[in-house]
């Protein structure tokens, strides 16, 4: 008996759900902070965040390849969030609608300039001489202590905590800097 052939691979629809899920993947961060900003309790966004994946995933032939997919993701979220917040609305501690809206609003906006500010920090990063540069990585990066680095670099443990004061401060200014030259006039 011979073999059935394999069925053809339809690439278009496999390259589409590709740059689905490296679109999903690219926001998880910011849905998860989104998320994170309207529900207080940490495990219940988590929840809500696999909620809002598979209702993502489900209606993923909805989306517009070249559209917002930040827009449309965190607006899928949202709803996932008020449904989550009628099904528990017996709490005691239970904010109003119109609450939640306005804390959905702030953080979208402020989940939008993210990606530019990380980018912008990696910038400014390089500006920093090399011996605060090399601190503000050991701290951040590798999570060494401030008391390690102060070893390392056989100081103490104030003249490193002020190195990262200073550092913070100059980067603080750098993308502020930066932020306001790519503002458009």
């Amino acid at each position: 008996m011979p073999e059935p052939s394999p069925k053809p691979i339809n690439t278009a629809a496999a390259d589409s759900q590709e740059q689905f899920v490296a679109l999903m993947n690219q926001h998880q961060s910011r849905l998860s902070a989104f998320i994170e900003s309207l529900v207080p309790d940490y495990q219940a966004a988590l929840d809500l965040l696999q909620d809002t994946n598979l209702v993502l995933w489900r209606k993923r032939e909805q989306f517009q390849p070249g559209s917002n997919f930040w827009a449309w993701a965190s607006t899928v979220a949202y709803q996932e969030v008020l449904h989550h917040r009628r099904s528990f609305s017996r709490s005691k501690v239970v904010f109003s609608d119109k609450l939640v809206e306005q804390l959905a609003d702030v953080s979208r906006e402020r989940l939008e300039t993210h990606d530019d500010r990380c980018r912008l920090l990696r910038l400014c990063l390089q500006e920093l001489p090399e011996r605060q540069r090399t601190t503000v990585e050991r701290r951040y990066s590798e999570a060494a202590s401030v008391g390690a680095i102060a070893a390392e670099q056989q100081t103490s443990v104030n003249a490193i905590s002020k190195q990262l004061q200073r550092a913070r401060l100059a980067l603080l200014h750098c993308i502020e800097r930066k932020l306001a030259e790519e503002e458009p006039s």
